[in-house]
């Protein structure tokens, strides 16, 4: 497929669904994602697609659907990190037929989604865009959604409905991500309007499974929502510590190099 066929695929895919992510499209059309986000760039400047957040507007149906005008070319996804990708394909194995999964928002959480077989049948529980964009997929998946209000920093849902619907729900595991873990000052988030989701997808949990790349371990960011000891799993990579991963184990911890 020449970049002409490219280009015309990818508006036939947008005016399709209406929206779409770089990974995504590089999926579907089995090319790299730095092409996808030439393409994108190049459809963006004629003015036949807009970009905010790493989520993919086609423009005509913008305008046919009332989605607003003030869309402007947000910055490219970033490239997903190798250790990411790792950890999320590790995760997506220990998801059996038949479960209830609770799917936190994330770029680590949305490697998980990528590697579930799509014809798995099971019950995901998610509360950001970039999960939903993926799930929508699914032959045989029963999806809710959390809703609320969208916040396009993290593509994430929340409101105290939100929590209250999670509250309401039990699932067979809760795959959390996190921007901060140390031992004394506990697993922490950028964002406060990310508090309750995370608190009530642990509270809801039968397991309860940290997926974060080894860069987040001796960090701290201004929002705690756990303990290092409130999970069962960490699903980490191989440049991990070895001091942190000695730690982890002493708490009773299952911890998972990848």
């Amino acid at each position: 497929m020449n970049k002409i066929e490219r280009l015309d695929r990818i508006r036939q895919i947008l005016q399709a669904d209406r929206i779409s992510s770089v990974a995504l499209l590089a999926d579907v059309l089995s090319v790299s994602q730095m092409t996808i986000r030439r393409d994108i760039l190049a459809l963006a400047q004629e003015g036949r697609v807009r970009v905010v957040n790493g989520v993919i507007f086609d423009s005509d149906s913008i305008s046919r659907h009332g989605a607003g005008a003030d869309y402007d070319l947000g910055e490219a996804e970033g490239e997903k990190t190798d250790e990411k990708q790792q950890i999320g394909k590790h995760a997506a194995s220990l998801v059996e037929p038949g479960e209830i999964v609770f799917i936190d928002a994330g770029s680590t959480t949305e490697n998980i989604v990528r590697y579930i077989p799509p014809s798995t049948p099971l019950t995901v529980i998610c509360c950001s865009l970039n999960t939903i964009l993926r799930v929508r997929h699914f032959s045989d998946a029963r999806v809710l959604i959390t809703g609320g209000l969208y916040h396009s920093s993290s593509m994430m849902f929340e409101s105290p409905e939100a929590v209250e619907l999670i509250g309401r729900y039990r699932a067979t595991k809760a795959f959390i991500s996190a921007s901060g873990v140390r031992d004394d000052l506990g697993v922490t988030c950028s964002n406060q309007f990310e508090v309750g989701v995370k608190q009530s997808f642990l509270k809801s949990s039968l397991r309860r499974i940290l997926v974060v790349d080894a860069s987040k371990f001796g960090q701290v960011h201004t929002n705690w929502f756990a303990n290092l000891s409130d999970f069962d799993t960490v699903i980490t990579d191989k440049t991990l510590d070895p001091e942190y991963r000695e730690l982890i184990r002493k708490q009773s911890i299952d911890v998972q190099i990848v």
